[in-house]
């Protein structure tokens, strides 16, 4: 860890400090826990900027349906691994994710837009990763939507592996519509979307 890392994240944790107590958990669940820890980071999500513009993993029905069984399933063979940070008796910030072999794959986490300038989730980043080694951890591996934005995960380390989409598409008129609704249409929504948020 670089000096400019360490002071950032004493930093952040002196500011979060000063607001009360706080706590840092793993939580590796049994199947019977898993409701109450989803309605839990559920709620923080819910007043997340992933909650308020609706893109996350819980914000629909049907997604928080299909997390939940995917949960269960993961949680029935202990791989399930749910991260937690409180301020007091508050839950503020999760990361959610789950574990191969000696690998924590950190899936998605969240904090409430109210507490971004406390940098909750850089000091709960710093927790996981620095207590990694101790709970059998040997590589902590997180996603980014992109290389060009920044990103707290640079904090840590430059690594990274791209991923690439491809889409193929029959030649039919079907196939033609698909194209278009995928290539222009979606991104049509997502600005409109933005536009909407910032009036």
């Amino acid at each position: 860890m670089s000096k400019a890392l360490r002071t950032r994240i004493s930093r952040s944790r002196k500011k979060v400090a000063a607001t009360g107590q706080t706590g840092f958990a793993r939580i590796i669940p049994l199947p019977s826990e898993v409701p109450d820890l989803l309605r839990t980071i559920a709620a923080i999500e819910h007043v997340s900027w992933k909650g308020k513009a609706g893109v996350g993993i819980f914000s629909a029905s049907e997604r928080y349906a299909f997390f939940q069984e995917v949960s269960l399933a993961l949680a029935a063979s202990r791989r399930l691994e749910i991260l937690l940070y409180a301020i007091g008796d508050r839950v503020v910030s999760y990361r959610y994710g789950f574990r191969v072999g000696r690998t924590f794959l950190d899936y998605n986490f969240a904090h409430p837009v109210e507490l971004d300038d406390l940098s909750v989730g850089r000091v709960l980043l710093a927790e996981a990763i620095q207590t990694a080694s101790a709970s059998g951890i040997d590589t902590f591996d997180a996603s980014r939507g992109s290389l060009q934005k920044p990103n707290i995960l640079t904090d840590w380390t430059s690594d990274a592996i791209e991923h690439h989409e491809v889409w193929l598409f029959a030649r039919s008129l079907w196939g033609e519509l698909l194209r278009l609704a995928i290539t222009k249409a979606k991104p049509f929504a997502k600005r409109v979307m933005k536009r909407k948020e910032a009036a």
